[in-house]
């Protein structure tokens, strides 16, 4: 959490930023091997899970989900609306399973508990935890304020019974807690067709260091020192985001939207989405530092977010936005954002198209710069520390 390299705990750790700025005690407790230590005026506390049956417990709850679903395939034969998991997808939809492993851990769940004591509030994300977290907070007397980052569900295949037991785990953990933030209006909506209200407060950035970016021949000294081999002055397309499935996938897109250009522009991927590669027309940087980030966001053409899946709003996008580049991404891209395609954006679905109008921006580029500076406007909406304020008057 302390590096913030995932849009979730980069969220997350504006919110204690912002807290902290507020005078209140912060102390963000997570899992890790780190040391615990203060950064600032934040606490960061870590616990090391040695709780050896995790794997087992796992598998048992695997075992015992496909005897249900031979139960419930037989005794519900005629219902066409869900459809059986094999094991290998029990595998590879590990959603469910983390809900159980903390269940079983006393190590943690004492740790847990030590952790809130004498706290005043304490602000859960995600809701693994909630099963632990709520009775602890009970006992004290400690409010429970639950931030729900997307519908985790609808990350499962849709219409099996895996997806349907992650929902009712899901909204049983939000119905524990006093309160619920979401992070869209979507969100939002689903969960109140659930019976749960929440208090919608999208993911702020902090505007203020994104409004300035580097001058251009600062940012090509700054590029030119981190790798003197690559053609800086070639023009280039960005992508950049983390090791989750739908951001590797696009960077697949991308590598061979790349081959298939005129060989005048190249694509950059940056982040742990794709190691250091370099193949035709596109290179992957892996983790680069926020001074190479910035170099980058100035010197590149465009940004292309081709998501084909996800949930939950991109942090990406609206990072991308604030630094006043023009977007070209698929909807999924933009979730969560009321952007206009044409105006704030490029709203494309059709990956097929998507050479020609990277070369067209590439080739006119005083055309789309009112894209630009219509998504620099629209990022100046969602500076954390407007948004963020519902936290500090929810701990009132």
């Amino acid at each position: 959490m302390e590096e913030r390299r995932s849009g979730a705990s980069q969220r997350s750790g504006k919110v204690a930023d912002f807290l902290a700025s507020q005078g209140l005690d912060v102390t963000v407790f997570t899992i890790g091997d780190r040391q615990s230590n203060w950064q600032g005026a934040i606490h960061y506390r870590y616990f090391r899970s040695t709780f050896a049956q995790g794997e087992l417990i796992q598998k048992i709850y695997q075992e015992a989900f496909l005897s249900w679903q031979k139960m419930l395939d037989i005794s519900l034969a005629d219902n066409i609306n869900f459809f059986p998991l094999s094991h290998q997808e029990l595998g590879e939809n590990w959603l469910p399973w983390i809900y159980y492993g903390s269940r079983f851990d006393q190590k943690f769940q004492e740790t847990l508990e030590r952790v809130i004591d004498g706290a005043d509030a304490v602000l859960l994300e995600y809701p693994f935890w909630a099963a632990i977290a709520e009775p602890i907070c009970r006992r004290r007397g400690v409010k429970l304020i639950l931030t729900a980052h997307d519908v985790l569900a609808k990350q499962l295949p849709p219409h099996t019974w895996l997806a349907q037991i992650a929902l009712a785990e899901e909204l049983q953990a939000l119905r524990e807690a006093d309160e619920v933030v979401t992070l869209s209006p979507d969100d939002q909506a689903f969960f109140q067709s659930h019976n749960i209200t929440s208090h919608c407060v999208p993911i702020g950035l902090d505007t203020q260091a994104t409004v300035d970016l580097l001058a251009p021949e600062t940012a090509l000294a700054e590029l030119q020192s981190f790798d003197s081999t690559i053609d800086w002055r070639k023009p280039f397309c960005l992508f950049v985001g983390s090791q989750h499935p739908p951001n590797v996938k696009a960077v697949e897109q991308i590598q061979a939207l790349a081959q298939a250009g005129s060989g005048h522009w190249q694509a950059i991927a940056v982040g742990s989405c794709c190691p250091p590669t370099q193949k035709r027309n596109f290179l992957a940087l892996g983790k680069v530092s926020d001074s190479v980030l910035q170099a980058l966001y100035q010197r590149s053409a465009l940004v292309l977010i081709p998501l084909e899946a996800g949930t939950g709003m991109s942090v990406k996008t609206l990072e991308a936005m604030a630094c006043g580049k023009v977007i070209l991404g698929t909807a999924i891209a933009f979730r969560g954002y009321p952007v206009e395609s044409g105006v704030d954006c490029l709203i494309n679905n059709n990956l097929a198209t998507y050479v020609g109008v990277i070369e067209d921006i590439i080739q006119h580029p005083h055309q789309y710069e009112q894209l630009g500076n219509s998504a620099r406007n629209f990022a100046q909406n969602y500076d954390y520390r407007q948004l963020y304020q519902t936290y500090l008057d929810l701990l009132s």
